[in-house]
């Protein structure tokens, strides 16, 4: 084959593989559980979704502390793909939720807490003094 024609071809071809305008991504909470160890530290007074219709959910959640401030606690985010199911994918991971708001190194913690960042007043780093409320949409 012609060197020259082959270079063109390869551009090309390497031209379309790289054209990639947007990536779109789309996360959708299915169910949502609170589970409290101690009873004495912890209550969850609300802890439910909701969906208000085909495409949007509520998420709400009210933890009300006994034991008051928190120094530390951790969090545990799982994420499923739907096939025949939710099934688990390669993201399961336990993080110091008082640490995620001071680093932000990690892309994946940092878009999750985003999420709700917002609507919560779980928006700062450790010592909570307060009950922490989550109302998210």
């Amino acid at each position: 084959m012609n060197p020259v024609y082959m270079r063109i071809v390869c551009s090309i071809i390497l031209l379309l593989l790289f054209d990639i305008d947007a990536v779109d991504s789309r996360l959708e909470f299915t169910n949502i559980k609170c589970t409290a160890l101690d009873r004495k530290f912890v209550d969850f007074q609300e802890c439910y979704l909701k969906a208000a219709n085909r495409t949007y959910k509520y998420i709400s959640i009210n933890a009300v502390l006994h034991q008051k401030p928190i120094t530390q606690f951790k969090v545990n985010f799982a994420l499923y793909k739907r096939s025949n199911g939710l099934q688990p994918i390669n993201y399961n991971t336990t993080m110091d939720g008082c640490k995620v708001f001071d680093n932000e190194r990690n892309p994946v913690n940092t878009f999750l807490f985003g999420l709700f960042k917002t609507y919560s007043n779980i928006n700062h780093t450790c010592p909570y003094n307060a009950s922490i409320l989550w109302y998210i949409l």
